[in-house]
């Protein structure tokens, strides 16, 4: 009588690794490197979700990416961004994990005069409390 082992591939979700919030002035521009790393050495696809119109994201194919963002005067503020890296799932696509790590690139203007967003029109009915929220940025 034998004993039969069956070995089995055990797929681990990639790790993406910390990014500290950053920050960059209008005008200027900052590259944020990426990476993400597979316990199986697998080949890995990078994507960035909540980029502002003033960054961009190549995945480089090799477990890193670089993020670009150059804001201009009018683009302040704090965007929340999460980056995610999928495997191949040790060959089976349905078997794919993911990983992912979100952090806050800040876009900052010195001095910048706050923008108040418009106010929608209100009803204010006697005895009826009114709240009109606004909205500063």
């Amino acid at each position: 009588m034998g004993l039969r082992i069956a070995i089995l591939d055990h797929n681990a979700p990639p790790v993406v690794a910390p990014i500290p919030n950053p920050a960059v002035a209008a005008g200027q521009s900052l590259e944020v490197v990426v990476s993400a790393t597979d316990a199986e050495a697998g080949v890995l696809a990078l994507t960035v979700t909540g980029l502002p119109q003033f960054a961009t994201f190549i995945d480089l194919g090799n477990g890193t990416g670089v993020i670009r963002a150059a804001p201009g005067p009018a683009e302040r503020g704090n965007f929340v961004l999460t980056v995610r890296a999928t495997d191949q799932g040790n060959g089976n696509p349905a078997a794919a994990l993911s990983g992912e790590h979100t952090f806050v690139l800040t876009a900052q203007l010195d001095n910048a005069r706050p923008v108040i967003e418009p106010l929608s029109r209100r009803l204010a009915l006697v005895g009826e409390e009114l709240v009109v929220p606004v909205h500063v940025t």
